[in-house]
């Protein structure tokens, strides 16, 4: 059994544990701004589209052992490629994964949009 919950109710339990006053698009934003946050950090120190990759058990043929044995892959690559371009394009990002200098800018975070382009590793384009 799944316990419903709407996104309404998260927000006011969250602002009742936490004493804050935040809407539901509030709290959506600040998970975005931790998400592209984490992601510049990644990208400053060296991460990139190359890193965001799923183990080789879940992309490559049937499971060799275990309880999955035989289990086909879940995703192809070249799904797996289009899934995360799709992904990265919904989150503002660049075709490589790096956040773009306005999408930083958009959710308050120039500072850090700033030190990626002084660093010569912002996202060329969106």
């Amino acid at each position: 059994m799944f316990l419903e919950i709407e996104w309404e109710e998260i927000a006011n339990l969250l602002n009742l544990v936490t004493g804050w006053k935040l809407t539901r698009n509030e709290y959506l934003e600040t998970g975005e701004r931790i998400h592209t946050l984490t992601r510049a950090f990644n990208v400053r120190e060296g991460f990139s589209l190359k890193d965001d990759k799923l183990p080789p058990r879940q992309m490559n043929g049937p499971t060799p052992k275990g309880k999955a044995k035989g289990c086909k892959a879940f995703i192809s690559e070249e799904d797996f490629e289009k899934c995360l371009d799709k992904y990265y394009r919904l989150r503002g990002w660049s075709k490589e994964g790096k956040p773009t200098y306005n999408t930083l800018v958009k959710l308050g975070l120039k500072d850090v949009a700033e030190d990626l382009k002084k660093r010569k590793i912002m996202a060329s384009k969106k």
